[in-house]
This record gives C-alpha cells, structure tokens and sequence, in this order.
C-alpha cells in the first residue's frame, strides 16, 4: 500500500517540492556590505544626528545597491 502523500497549501505535493534559491553572495561582496555598515553609522547608532533620517539612509542604500550591482 503507497504511503499518504501530505499537501500543501499551494496544493503541492511533498515529492514535488523544489528548495527555493538561496542568493549568492560573493566574498567580495560580502566585505563591500561590512565595509559599507562600518561607514554608515547611522543605520545602527541611534545616537547619530541622521539615525531618524530615512530619506538619507534610503539615499545611502540606493547608492551602495547601484555600486554592487
């Protein structure tokens, strides 16, 4: 007798089930990002002047995504 098969909620079965992709992060690109948080305080120090600046850290953020692709 074949064993039950549980479902999903997507209604998949367990068998059919592929592991999501995990992103890649390359080791220059994991240093980039240490880097990049090492200089920009103000996403961690709540004592900075711009900690509750979003528009600046957003800017920041933009910049860093744009420079590592």
């Amino acid at each position: 007798m074949p064993s039950p098969q549980t479902v999903d909620h997507a209604g998949q079965h367990d068998q059919e089930k592929e592991e999501p992709l995990q992103p890649q992060i390359h080791p220059e690109q994991a240093e980039a990002f240490v880097q990049f948080f090492e200089e920009n305080s103000l996403f961690y120090d709540l004592t900075h002047k711009d900690y509750t600046y979003r528009a600046k850290r957003n800017a920041l953020l933009k910049e860093f995504g744009d420079q590592i692709g």
